[in-house]
């Protein structure tokens, strides 16, 4: 019965994680419907339906109720505002709840190979994804005019660039806890440090200088919780002379020059130079500023929200001068509270909490609680910076993946202090 469990759960989830990755791609090239957003709302009642007929422990309970409290909240936005692709945008948001359960239950009792060939799994589609279209030429997904291969906009599986590098930083973290960190097996290191190489590639060609930042910054401190007294000293002085580098225009520039040289590299390397010589004629920092200071400016109590996409009511004393921010507020917490309303928002902001003192307390170690604590407040960062993020879900997995590892370490504790009792 164990087994047949294990492989009922195994099924749908490698099936989800999948089809959401390549569902686009499949659509764009056999111009086949998308399958990830017809196997959504089925996801969805499967995952409640099994609430009510499988047996859940205590703690699994206790982090279950908020997802499903954010999807109540979703749902209910949709009551004054309904359309099927504001139905389909709750529902990709509700994958959340999915993803948690059937991970929790798929990697039950501290299987860390599970989790590590999800993370394999998940890196080298994403990793085969980019290659395809840099090395082969081969449009995966298509885009907008300036997000087309032509433009040098390599975004594989994904619709824009800064969806894939997002994600791209947020599998990193998790390649970065359960591959890397404390890790004794040079094997499965090595496997982590090569996946965490390309993906860097990945990383940087998409042109995501959020994502970038975040992606060196687990770097820099993976090494630093790996290493010794006196190693730490000595990352501390690297770190140190690789800002002086970045803040040294005149070490910088020939190095940019060289690189831009490199047709496949071209566009990041403009997005580079824009951000550290040009700020401000750079329009994409300057879209969000204003979405943000327009969201203050507007500033209100929704108690449902407006449903997803649906923001331009929330606007209209202080209207946006780029209308996509009406649409896509280039900010996972902004666009949750327009959403979906200020109860949604406090529940996710009450998750994090609540999963962050839990992690503390459990029984990993020392190291893994810091980076654990780093990586809500990275991903705390990143989600600011794809255009709409309730279809992706992927961005909080790492979080899932360590907190459902954290859980069953806790279980297994406790079964084998039980099991002494007993005897």
């Amino acid at each position: 019965m164990k087994i047949k469990t294990e492989h009922f759960f195994g099924f749908f989830l490698w099936l989800g994680l999948v089809s959401l990755i390549i569902s686009p791609s499949f659509s764009t090239v056999f111009s086949l419907p998308r399958l990830d957003t017809a196997l959504m709302p089925v996801y969805l009642l499967l995952t409640v339906f099994l609430f009510f007929i499988y047996k859940l422990e205590k703690i699994e309970w206790n982090f279950l109720v908020y997802f499903l409290l954010l999807i109540l909240f979703a749902f209910s936005s949709l009551i004054l505002n309904f359309s099927f692709d504001a139905f389909v945008d709750v529902c990709f948001y509700s994958f959340i709840l999915f993803l948690f359960f059937f991970s929790l239950q798929y990697v039950k009792l501290k299987e860390i190979k599970k989790i590590r060939l999800i993370i394999f799994v998940l890196s080298t589609l994403i990793i085969l994804g980019f290659l395809s279209e840099i090395l082969l030429g081969i449009q995966l997904v298509n885009g907008n005019d300036q997000l087309e291969i032509s433009e040098g906009a390599f975004k594989g599986f994904f619709f824009n660039t800064n969806d894939q590098a997002v994600v791209s930083t947020s599998l990193c973290s998790a390649i970065c806890f359960f591959y890397i960190l404390k890790e004794r097996n040079f094997k499965i290191r090595f496997i982590g440090y090569m996946l965490l190489m390309l993906l860097g590639v990945v990383v940087f060609v998409s042109a995501s200088r959020a994502a970038l930042l975040g992606y060196i910054l687990t770097f820099l401190f993976t090494f630093f919780l790996n290493a010794g007294p006196l190693m730490r000293l000595g990352y501390l002085s690297l770190i140190s002379f690789f800002a002086i580098f970045i803040f040294n225009i005149t070490l910088l520039i020939p190095v940019l020059n060289f690189l831009s040289g490199f047709s496949w590299l071209e566009r990041s390397i403009d997005r580079f130079q824009l951000t550290l010589f040009s700020l401000d004629e750079d329009n994409s920092v300057g879209y969000r500023t204003e979405i943000y200071q327009k969201f203050f400016e507007n500033a209100k109590v929704l108690w449902l929200g407006y449903g997803p996409r649906n923001y331009e009511n929330y606007f209209k004393e202080h209207p946006l001068s780029y209308s996509l921010g009406s649409t896509n507020p280039h900010s996972f917490f902004i666009e949750i509270y327009l959403a979906f309303g200020i109860f949604a928002l406090i529940v996710f902001l009450a998750f994090l909490v609540k999963a962050c003192f839990f992690v503390q307390s459990s029984k990993l170690l020392s190291s893994q609680k810091a980076f654990f604590i780093f990586t809500v407040i990275l991903f705390s960062s990143l989600v600011w910076v794809p255009s709409s993020i309730l279809r992706l879900p992927l961005v909080w997995y790492p979080i899932f993946l360590i907190l459902i590892y954290a859980i069953s370490i806790n279980q297994a504790a406790v079964e084998i202090s039980t099991g002494k009792k007993n005897a």
